[in-house]
């Protein structure tokens, strides 16, 4: 004799906690870098470079023509660096929030 098996109507499903806990997770994760990112963007850039054209690598008096060129100089690649690495900063942490919002369980 065989034995008919009936397939049983699918009850309601409950999510193992683990699911919520990881769901609640990254919803808090997604946010954190949200407010990470909005406070790298709303860096003022100018402010920050006027700062730093207020540091001095060398003594003033001791200060001459070339050594001052040069000394802007340096001031300026910082400056070009700084903001590089602030906007790959941004980038990086805005494709986080994109990568993170499309995780789904």
């Amino acid at each position: 004799m065989s034995k008919r098996t009936r397939k049983k109507k699918g009850g309601v499903v409950q999510t193992p906690t683990i699911f919520e806990q990881f769901k609640t997770f990254l919803t808090s994760l997604v946010q954190c870098i949200g407010e990470l990112h909005g406070a790298v963007s709303n860096i003022d850039l100018l402010s920050i470079s006027l700062n730093l054209s207020k540091l001095s690598l060398v003594d003033k008096e001791k200060l001459s023509q070339v050594d001052g060129e040069c000394e802007s100089r340096v001031w300026q690649k910082i400056e070009q660096s700084y903001k590089q690495s602030s906007k790959e900063l941004s980038d990086l942490l805005k494709h986080k929030v994109d990568f993170l919002s499309t995780l789904k369980l």
